[in-house]
């Protein structure tokens, strides 16, 4: 929100208490830029879009004669918005668009129409979101989403346990209610394609976007001259999740599952709009939407603030943020961490800390921040353990301090936080994480490089999964945990956090003990790299690409499909340990489990009152306090069997 504007011939005048800009929009022309009050309820749409490059190079006619400099993106969403049908009730056209309509270069006005964003949005007659022009193949896009929309209100529920992703292509077209010829499976898997680049675009990364089709009476979504209702293209991708379309895995479903949730949020705000349920608090937004974007870090904040409520705890008014943007990233943040440890009693807010390596002495969070402090603006994936390949929470049910729920957390200053909790013990050995994945080349690599890549990343896999079978010791078969279970069910439960979904364990235990038999207990392809291997030996790919093969052979001919939730579940599981972000511990006590990748050797695990799971823990230079690396599953102590208040110190956490 505080990207740069600049004015030409248009001269702001201030606004009252209570007032907003409209613009009165004529094909490429602003006719007039008028000042109402918001309570005389007028009629009009507000724009919901993407900014773009920030340099306003373009010109709106404004008035007789005059013009109005805008960014490229706002000129061709006012231009679009001019091509569509008036609303039947309104005689001209008035929009609200944030970049005209707030005077950029005023901060205290901006600080408080930011504060009105909610109540402009919710009272527009619709939000027209504009996620830029028309590009090769949005038409397929577009027609796909509808036939989605039409199989999914169309079929029962029975019907919708088909996974298209098994399909052939043309029996996917004819599920899609196409023909059954190759003509009709390439337009399916073209709109599929382009479905994919559409929900890639920035606008589908804003983090205002939650708030923006959150409070929305309806909402239009348009690319180029194509337009979909915004309820209609949720159901759409809810449905595309359910019935698994590929290509929207990975990346892609994880974005269209963020996407999918702005319903979710959208339906209790509405909802606690007409009962005494009163919605989501800020910490359950900024968890789920963590991973949006924002020019200013501040936004991060701001732009959830408005839809949380009275009755959960966590409101405007509890953790009294005024909107300003002259305050610093790590003042808003620590105030926000603060309060919220204060308001909740619990230390929910932890798991969203991570320590992210090359930024503090090699590691941390944020420079300035304390290590207890989320730092809502960094890049990346992580993901709480608790919501990792998992719509919600409800099969989260570990309380690692046992009955000890609450907690009092202290502050001797700005920057500490001290908790009553122990040191449960030390840790001894980690596994080596995984490869991080890189973003894509501006420029497409040879198909040497991509090969090398490929195999380099398979032969890291495989020593990560030697450091994991030598932790596990899966070289003894009659090997036994600290619990008595066997060392293979403590691996697959450590695998999914100890997290079974709606599925349940014997679900999960038949399906790893199947995957056990079939040789391919790591939920990867078993490796066939020989322990003197050098990534330069070719011979390897050979060996790797046979053993692909026969793994696809196998999945084609009558292998029993696991069931959809499990696939969900262990698909998002395995995604964050694909991106380097977790590795396997065991510690001094011969405790196994899952901790960050920053976790090292001679860290240790605390169990604090309040709080769910465990923290790894980091000493400090002087020995004094400790850093937070961030939370952990730890095999055996997530239900409070490992802590004992009386045992319990207290603990300064910098």
């Amino acid at each position: 929100m505080d990207l740069r504007y600049s004015r030409s011939s248009y001269q702001y005048e201030p606004l009252l208490d209570g007032q907003i800009r409209l613009l009165e929009v004529h094909g490429q022309t602003i006719r007039t830029v008028e000042h109402v009050f918001l309570a005389d309820n007028p009629s009009y749409e507000a724009l919901s879009y993407c900014w773009g490059d920030p340099r306003p190079t373009e010109k709106l006619s404004y008035g007789d004669g005059k013009y109005i400099e805008v960014t490229k993106n706002l000129q061709a969403a006012l231009i679009n918005l001019a091509r569509t049908e008036i609303p039947h009730d309104a005689q001209r056209r008035l929009v609200w668009a944030d970049a005209i309509c707030i005077n950029q270069q005023d901060i205290e006005e901006k600080n408080v129409q930011v504060g009105m964003m909610r109540e402009i949005y919710r009272n527009a007659q619709a939000v027209q979101i504009w996620v830029g022009e028309e590009e090769e193949d949005d038409d397929k896009g577009f027609d796909l989403l509808r036939r989605l929309l039409h199989v999914s209100s169309s079929r029962t529920t029975s019907q919708h346990t088909h996974s298209i992703s098994y399909m052939t292509p043309r029996t996917r077209a004819t599920f899609l209610g196409l023909g059954n010829t190759w003509k009709d499976a390439f337009y399916v898997e073209s709109g599929i394609v382009a479905l994919l680049k559409m929900v890639d675009r920035p606008w589908f990364r804003r983090i205002w976007i939650v708030q923006e089709v959150g409070v929305a009476r309806k909402a239009w979504l348009n690319c180029g001259k194509l337009s979909i209702e915004w309820e209609d293209f949720i159901q759409a991708i809810r449905y595309s999740i359910d019935v698994r379309v590929r290509p929207l895995e990975g990346y892609g479903r994880e974005m269209a599952l963020k996407i999918a949730q702005t319903r979710d949020t959208r339906r209790g705000f509405q909802l606690s709009q007409t009962t005494e349920n009163q919605g989501e608090n800020l910490l359950s937004l900024l968890s789920r939407f963590h991973d949006f974007e924002a020019t200013n870090p501040l936004d991060m904040i701001y732009a959830l603030l408005g839809l949380t409520s009275n009755s959960t705890g966590i409101t405007p008014s509890d953790i009294r943020v005024k909107i300003d943007y002259g305050l610093k990233k790590d003042e808003v943040y620590t105030h926000v961490a603060r309060t919220i440890l204060s308001k909740t009693g619990n230390l929910d807010i932890l798991s969203a800390c991570h320590l992210v390596p090359n930024e503090r002495n090699g590691w941390g969070s944020s420079i300035n921040q304390p290590s207890w402090v989320p730092d809502w603006s960094s890049s990346g994936k992580h993901v709480s353990l608790r919501l990792q390949g998992s719509w919600r929470e409800d099969y989260f049910d570990f309380v690692a301090s046992g009955s000890h729920t609450q907690c009092v957390p202290k502050f001797p200053d700005n920057r500490t936080l001290c908790l009553n909790g122990i040191l449960f013990d030390k840790v001894t050995a980690v596994s080596l994480p995984a490869e991080t994945r890189r973003a894509p080349p501006d420029e497409t690599p040879g198909i040497v490089v991509i090969f090398t890549d490929w195999f380099k990343e398979m032969y890291r896999t495989h020593l990560m999964f030697r450091s994991i079978d030598r932790m596990f010791n899966f070289g003894r078969h009659k090997a036994k945990y600290v619990t008595g279970e066997s060392m293979f069910d403590v691996y697959w439960q450590t695998r999914i956090c100890g997290c079974y979904g709606p599925e349940g364990y014997d679900v999960l235990y038949d399906y790893f003990h199947d995957k056990a038999k079939e040789g391919n207990w790591r939920h990867f392809p078993p490796p066939l790299i020989p322990r003197n291997f050098a990534p330069g030996l070719w011979i390897f790919s050979l060996a790797y690409i046979v053993n692909l093969i026969w793994l696809l052979v196998k999945g084609l001919f009558g292998v029993k499909r696991k069931p959809a939730e499990v696939d969900t579940l262990l698909s998002g599981k395995q995604e964050h340990m694909a991106y380097g972000l977790w590795k396997f511990i065991k510690t001094e006590k011969g405790y196994l489990g899952l901790a960050p990748a920053s976790t090292q050797l001679g860290d240790w695990i605390g169990i604090f009152e309040g709080g769910k799971v465990p923290l790894v823990l980091r000493k400090t230079e002087d020995a004094q306090s400790w850093y937070m690396i961030g939370e952990s599953y730890v095999h055996g102590i997530m239900k409070g069997e490992a802590f004992d208040e009386r045992n319990c110190i207290e603990i300064n956490i910098v």
